[in-house]
């Protein structure tokens, strides 16, 4: 449903996240635990639980700048380490309760 005359549409509400503070990380998390918690079939895009931020290929021959970037995980970075642990801790429970599972 398009939004009311006078109403701000997406497009230019998108905005609000990046001027109210929050970072990148925040925002990536905030919609990773929404999209893990809603009651339908989880899903994530290649490299969101790890926090990839730039388009993909999995071309390794001719696109060897758009593989993803694993070794930010193998050097330790906190911020995707951290965002790891928070994906896996918000998928656990739908493996230990059947009940949650779609």
């Amino acid at each position: 449903m398009p939004p009311a005359e006078g109403e701000p549409g997406v497009a230019e509400r998108s905005g609000e996240l990046v001027e109210s503070g929050k970072s990148d990380t925040e925002i990536a998390s905030v919609a990773t635990g929404i999209g893990l918690t809603a009651p339908s079939i989880p899903m994530l895009f290649m490299g969101q639980e790890f926090l990839e931020d730039k388009q993909w290929s999995d071309n390794f021959e001719f696109r060897q700048n758009l593989l993803l970037h694993w070794a930010g995980l193998g050097a330790g970075d906190k911020q995707m380490l951290d965002h790891v642990q928070f994906t896996r801790e918000l998928t656990e429970p739908r493996w230990r309760y059947p009940g949650l599972r779609n």
